[in-house]
């Protein structure tokens, strides 16, 4: 085989420390600044992310906004704990069906032979028979890790969803409680240091400012990984709905099949539910400024609140790899 021809592909790999060819100081080395390059990335990503979520919570000003914030911390905690309970639940569903005929045919006829079920189907230098505790381990510690992966970062897009949610209730709230009264012979003119419902106003403006740079932080930092979650989710989901089909005659098989594909679809459900959560709360403080009496108000003021109702005719979305809207819409097609 001339070697030649796969030179580009010998390069690249090499680079990676995946090609078989190198020696095992240059894999191991390549390998870990793969992992490294593309870990610290991503951590300095979530990092930024964490840092602004904590400064935000400085726009809370009012005891009622901090009391939403609150709220919707302990409503992003709650989600995260079932999410986990129910993808480990699913993970332990699928890791005990290969080794259930194993105990059945242990507990009805000790004489019987040993049925060797594993995860998946390996091809191994070693004898299964021999090593089938290891080798089913060993798979069992690589799922448990592989299932942890999307339970983190899921669970803390939630968490950073639930916090911008928060933050534009907050200043919905903030601007749906301005004192205001029903006279029509206010002065619509006021001095700039007596014009109170100016002051309140733009600082709710200022705030969401800074809710809409943290939402467009989320949206960049998890627009990627989404995009790449979107597409294995739909193939793996059409290929465990085949292979369920396929062994429609061996139910524990196709029922376990079924079970993973039932555990994508949830997982793009609970996926696609911050990014509705994003768009609808975002969309409410255009109805907040709505309900603020604008003729009780100064001039000056309604021409901040006309802008601040401009940008909110655009609700902010999470997408993945700006192809496709994170939402329910989106879930349902």
């Amino acid at each position: 085989m001339d070697m030649e021809h796969y030179k580009i592909n010998r390069l690249v790999m090499s680079w990676i420390g995946q090609w078989p060819e190198q020696t095992g100081f240059s894999r191991i080395f390549l390998s870990f600044n793969l992992i490294f390059a593309v870990s610290s990335q991503l951590c300095l990503q979530m990092k930024n992310l964490l840092i602004e979520m904590r400064n935000s919570w400085n726009l809370a000003t009012l005891n009622a906004q901090i009391q939403i914030l609150r709220k919707y911390t302990d409503k992003g905690k709650k989600l995260t704990k079932i999410y986990a309970a129910i993808m480990y639940s699913s993970m332990s569903m699928y890791m005990t069906l290969p080794i259930i005929p194993s105990i059945v045919a242990f507990f009805t006829n000790a004489n019987q032979t040993q049925m060797y079920g594993l995860l998946y189907h390996v091809e191994t230098i070693f004898n299964v028979e021999r090593y089938y505790y290891f080798i089913l381990l060993h798979s069992y510690y690589t799922t448990f890790f592989l299932m942890t992966i999307p339970v983190a970062t899921d669970s803390m897009l939630v968490i950073y969803v639930q916090h911008a949610c928060g933050l534009f209730e907050a200043i919905g709230y903030q601007l749906e409680n301005i004192k205001q009264n029903d006279r029509t012979d206010i002065n619509i003119y006021p001095q700039y240091k007596d014009d109170e419902h100016y002051r309140i106003i733009s600082d709710s403006a200022a705030k969401h400012i800074e809710v809409l740079q943290f939402s467009k932080l989320l949206t960049s930092t998890y627009s990627i990984s989404l995009l790449i979650l979107t597409i294995l989710n739909v193939a793996v989901m059409t290929f465990s709905g085949l292979v369920a089909l396929i062994n429609i005659n061996r139910p524990l098989e196709a029922f376990r099949y079924a079970v993973t594909c039932l555990c994508l679809t949830m997982h793009f459900l609970f996926l696609s539910m911050p990014g509705q959560q994003l768009i609808d709360h975002s969309s409410n403080v255009y109805e907040s400024i709505y309900a603020v009496k604008w003729y009780a108000i100064s001039v000056r003021a309604r021409k901040l609140l006309n802008l601040m109702l401009i940008r909110c005719r655009t609700p902010c979305q999470i997408t993945a790899g700006k192809m496709s809207i994170m939402s329910l819409k989106t879930f349902s097609t």
